[in-house]
């Protein structure tokens, strides 16, 4: 189901329950709706400006909760929400996870432990004041850590070329919660829905997989099936929790590819 003119991702119920829950794409939508919560719409990751339809929505009498990703993003986002709606209640997946992966007790823990946007707010601002305090540090000073995805876009500018092909490819996926597998060459092999892709590549034997674009999250389970396997690159609509990359594998999201 859409709502409103900018055809938001939402389930049938956003308009008549008393309560609402904004999360962040179709994905959330989609994983919400699998556990039953049918009264939740999507703001489709908001790069600009928050949709009016959604704002719209927040101005009614109904209780509103933004669901959103454990991670700077999400956080980005609730600034945003909380700047231009009305929001009563903030919740977050646990850090590092996105909502489109949790498991329905995780989603029950989370809508749980919803705070009252006020604290929420008081927290940013403590943690903002504290951050302030804090020397600045420098990527060139001895001991400072650059961003791994940053040096990861470097290496995949001078190792990759993505023919135009696949880039439109990583356009049309938007949305269809598929992967397409491709050969050395760029040739697609396959294209699976993406809750099987790690299962797709562990059981590929003969199969020589390139590259893999999947409209997911890449997770340490996708990144370590791949590097079992040879695979070089993967593109996914985002990078979840990946705390071992393997020195053999480049892993960009669809944004890297289409900035």
């Amino acid at each position: 189901m859409y709502y409103g003119p900018e055809r938001l991702p939402a389930g049938p119920d956003v308009n008549k329950s008393e309560t609402l829950i904004i999360v962040e794409g179709r994905a959330d939508v989609l994983n919400l709706l699998r556990y039953g919560y049918r009264n939740v719409i999507a703001i489709e990751g908001a790069k600009g400006r928050i949709p009016n339809s959604v704002v719209n929505l927040t101005k009614s009498k109904k209780t509103v909760i933004a669901f959103v990703d454990g991670d700077r993003a999400g956080d980005l986002i609730l600034k945003e929400l909380t700047r231009v709606a009305k929001i009563d209640y903030v919740a977050k997946a646990p850090q590092g996870r996105e909502v489109e992966e949790l498991t329905g007790k995780e989603i029950v823990k989370s809508l749980k432990n919803a705070v009252p946007v006020k604290n929420y707010l008081q927290q940013v601002a403590q943690a903002e004041r504290v951050a302030a305090q804090q020397p600045e540090v420098h990527p060139q000073r001895e001991g400072a850590v650059i961003p791994e995805v940053e040096v990861t876009k470097l290496e995949a500018l001078e190792t990759f070329q993505v023919p135009q092909a696949v880039i439109d490819d990583i356009k049309s996926l938007r949305g269809t919660l598929e992967a397409m597998v491709y050969d050395a060459k760029w040739g697609v092999i396959e294209r699976v829905p993406v809750r099987d892709i790690v299962d797709y590549l562990l059981k590929s034997d003969g199969k020589e997989v390139y590259a893999v674009v999947m409209d997911g999250i890449i997770t340490q389970r996708v990144v370590d099936a791949a590097s079992v396997k040879g695979v070089k690159l993967v593109i996914g609509a985002r990078v979840g929790l990946v705390t071992k990359k393997p020195l053999n594998i480049t892993v960009l999201t669809f944004d890297d590819i289409l900035q």
